[in-house]
């Protein structure tokens, strides 16, 4: 039980570090020796941790997603607009806060992560119709769908990290949920 509240204290230990270092310089910049120095922690605990920073940065991107998802849980909509809305919403409110994820939003990773959060958007869309969620089940057509909206997507809150969130997270999702409801919606089966 120690072992595992150790395990814990030191993963929060690096979580926090690389949040500290994320806010001054992007992801790409950060070395192990700046997490260990931040962290407080000897390098041969980072790596039992982590294999290296691409690692930690992946683990950083999966947190990410399961804290949007988690701000999700509560909220029961009604319509797939209002479930779009909301999901946008949850997503922009996360960025404005999270250094790391509006940085990642302006790096090369950025579709793949963009990928993943409406591939987590599917699965919790499938869990609130009850329905089995197989991402397997894409055709091609819907596979251009969704890739064209991860661009789409991607180009919308990359201008907006890129203008320091001068707009609302509220602007923003209304702008993503209705032009995702209105042009690729028509092209995906949920």
């Amino acid at each position: 039980m120690k072992e595992d509240e150790r395990y814990q204290v030191v993963e929060e230990a690096i979580d926090m570090a690389f949040q500290q270092l994320v806010a001054t310089q992007p992801p790409d910049k950060i070395s192990v020796r700046d997490v260990i120095n931040r962290a407080g922690i000897a390098r041969s605990t980072f790596y039992n941790h982590y294999v290296d920073m691409p690692s930690l940065i992946e683990a950083q991107e999966d947190r990410s997603i399961s804290r949007i998802l988690a701000m999700m849980e509560d909220f029961h909509p009604t319509t797939q607009e209002e479930s779009l809305q909301h999901f946008f919403l949850s997503l922009c409110r996360y960025i404005e806060k999270d250094h790391f994820v509006a940085g990642l939003i302006k790096t090369p990773e950025a579709p793949d992560f963009i990928r993943k959060m409406l591939l987590m958007f599917h699965a919790y869309d499938a869990q609130i119709k009850q329905v089995r969620y197989e991402s397997e089940h894409f055709s091609e057509e819907n596979m251009y769908a969704i890739a064209y909206a991860i661009g789409g997507a991607l180009g919308v809150l990359h201008k907006w990290t890129s203008d320091s969130l001068d707009m609302s997270p509220v602007t923003i999702a209304t702008y993503l949920a209705h032009i995702f409801s209105e042009g690729v919606l028509k092209y995906i089966e949920w």
